[in-house]
């Protein structure tokens, strides 16, 4: 970090989690708000904890990618990177944590001085939404209460405990596609969060689950799939594929019960394992 950072920037805190509340239209707001509140969590931890991921952003900018990388020690939340690029540029942003963890302030454009707060990196990144509507409630929706930090929380639990930490690798990504298919809205929603587990104890094994969920009528599966390769890299990735009209669609949310996925990737976990063994 530099000390590059606007001399009129208001301490916001590192990031005011008692005042800040995300409203159900900014839910990358709500993401990074609870990602970096798992990050806070760890402050009883000597070492550096890293969450970074990236994600596609919306139809009006198709092929552009939001990056963020946040840092924690035992002080609270060291360093931040948040950074928007689509290829036209036009919409292109970079954000740095101050120096004093005080403020978030662009690299992109030094002489702009205002201090950026969470909320408007939310707004930055809703700025093309058509009125009454939100490109980010569409595109980045897994559910409207469960996020990748909820995700995370439960890897930590049900497959981290037995993991090397030298050996763990932490990203989450959100896929999106969309195909039109005789005038249907064909969708999926996938959030697949790798880490680096498990060695040559898993290699090459993957385990399937499908869980149920119903949500405005429509009844479709989400899939929970563990897959470790050859790399010792282990990929768990949750998503749901259903046929669904235009109006449907924004209608529609994955919404599984949090303690079933909870249960469903322990026994994944413990599945691959035991299958593993059972070829040794």
């Amino acid at each position: 970090m530099t000390n590059r950072e606007p001399v009129d920037a208001v301490p916001i805190g590192i990031f005011p989690l008692e005042n800040y509340e995300p409203t159900e239209l900014t839910l990358l707001g709500r993401h990074l708000y609870e990602t970096v509140a798992a990050l806070e969590a760890h402050h009883g931890m000597p070492d550096e904890t890293t969450i970074a991921y990236q994600a596609p952003f919306g139809r009006y900018n198709e092929g552009g990618t939001l990056a963020v990388d946040l840092t924690a020690d035992a002080t609270g939340l060291t360093a931040g990177q948040l950074a928007f690029a689509d290829p036209d540029k036009h919409h292109s942003f970079a954000l740095t944590l101050a120096d004093n963890r005080h403020c978030w302030y662009s690299r992109t454009n030094p002489s702009h001085k205002m201090p950026i707060t969470h909320n408007h990196v939310a707004r930055l990144l809703d700025r093309s939404r058509p009125p009454g509507d939100s490109e980010l409630f569409r595109w980045y929706a897994t559910n409207r209460d469960t996020t990748a930090a909820d995700l995370q929380t439960l890897l930590d639990k049900a497959v981290l405990p037995t993991a090397n930490p030298e050996q763990v690798r932490r990203d989450a990504t959100y896929c999106y596609n969309d195909i039109i298919l005789k005038g249907e809205q064909w969708s999926g929603v996938r959030l697949a969060l790798t880490i680096r587990r498990l060695g040559q104890l898993a290699m090459g094994i993957t385990a399937n689950l499908k869980i149920p969920y119903s949500c405005d009528e429509l009844d479709a599966p989400v899939t929970c799939r563990i897959t470790s390769d050859d790399l010792e890299y282990t990929t768990l990735a949750c998503f749901y594929d259903h046929n669904e009209t235009t109006s449907q669609r924004r209608r529609t949310y994955v919404e599984p019960d949090i303690a079933e996925l909870s249960d469903t990737i322990a026994q994944l976990t413990e599945d691959m394992i035991a299958e593993r063994c059972a070829l040794q």
